[in-house]
């Protein structure tokens, strides 16, 4: 859903917990601003992974300052649904294997600029710019080949539900192997998640910690 707000009128509403509706502005001035509800929620979960700030630095664009700024013509910045975005503490790299982990459809990895882009388009398409250039992609890393389990998991679990598990641990930037036995480094990686997260830290990786790993 697309919402239409004032910058002068709306500017200080949350749209979320830790975005409000002037942080997707346009950087002409212009009081008129377009939010697609979908971005905020990817935003909002890159935000409690990075456990840091999110700095939008292009939101909302009007069709001439698109223009002004070399935009294409069909940028989803027009429409309300993309923001660029610098997220402290984390790389354009980490940041990008993560919305694309949590299923963000468009994404750009600027490493000139060193901002993230992503955008929520009907299809995935992923880019990188370099030198200038933008450079296609099939992905970024972040795609887990391993299904979700259904169950808990805790020490001494094996499988393909601990190597899902261990996969979204290193996307937070646990050094694990992605070897299916749920051992003393994997318990004590899900307990770090869960006192990050403000869950019960009894290294059980239930629904809400599983839940937590994918930004919610």
């Amino acid at each position: 859903m697309i919402n239409k707000y004032s910058k002068k009128r709306d500017g200080s509403k949350k749209v979320s917990d830790s975005f409000r509706v002037r942080e997707f502005a346009c950087k002409d001035g212009s009081d008129v601003i377009y939010i697609d509800t979908k971005l905020v929620g990817y935003l909002q979960r890159i935000r409690n992974w990075a456990g840091a700030p999110v700095r939008i630095t292009s939101g909302y664009r009007t069709k001439s300052h698109n223009a002004a700024v070399g935009g294409a013509g069909s940028s989803y910045h027009v429409k309300g649904r993309a923001a660029d975005i610098v997220v402290t503490g984390k790389s354009v790299k980490d940041v990008a294997k993560y919305a694309e982990a949590i299923g963000v459809p468009g994404i750009e990895c600027n490493e000139d600029s060193r901002y993230v882009h992503i955008d929520t388009r009907p299809g995935k398409y992923y880019w990188i710019r370099r030198g200038g250039k933008d450079i296609t992609v099939s992905g970024f890393g972040g795609k887990c080949p391993y299904g979700e389990p259904g169950n808990n998991l805790r020490r001494g679990s094996k499988g393909n539900g601990v190597r899902w598990l261990q996969f979204w641990l290193k996307l937070w930037g646990r050094s694990l192997s992605v070897d299916g036995d749920f051992g003393k480094k994997t318990e004590d990686a899900v307990k770090d998640i869960q006192r990050r997260r403000g869950l019960k830290v009894d290294g059980i990786a239930g629904k809400k910690t599983r839940a937590a790993l994918k930004g919610y």
